[in-house]
């Protein structure tokens, strides 16, 4: 059994339109239920007057927000950096 060396991956403009949409789709809905547990457990922490906890996730928000838009910013200027 002989394997071939080339393999078969599609470009990103080869990729259907309704494929790359759907995986848009999956990404944001994820967002906005992480962002809205994150909310919920945010009013709980308040509601238990535990402050600090509070305060602690907040920042830990705040770091994976910039986080992320690091990582946008590394993703769209990739071709210039190479």
């Amino acid at each position: 059994m002989a394997v071939s060396s080339e393999t078969q991956e599609k470009e990103l403009d080869q990729t259907p339109t309704w494929a790359i949409a759907g995986i848009c789709t999956v990404i944001i809905i994820i967002s906005i239920v992480l962002e809205k547990f994150l909310h919920k457990v945010g009013t709980w922490l308040m509601e238990r007057h535990k402050k600090a906890l509070f305060n602690a996730m907040e920042k830990v928000k705040v770091e994976l927000m910039v986080l992320g838009f690091i990582s946008l910013l590394l993703t769209f200027e990739q071709s210039y950096v190479a």
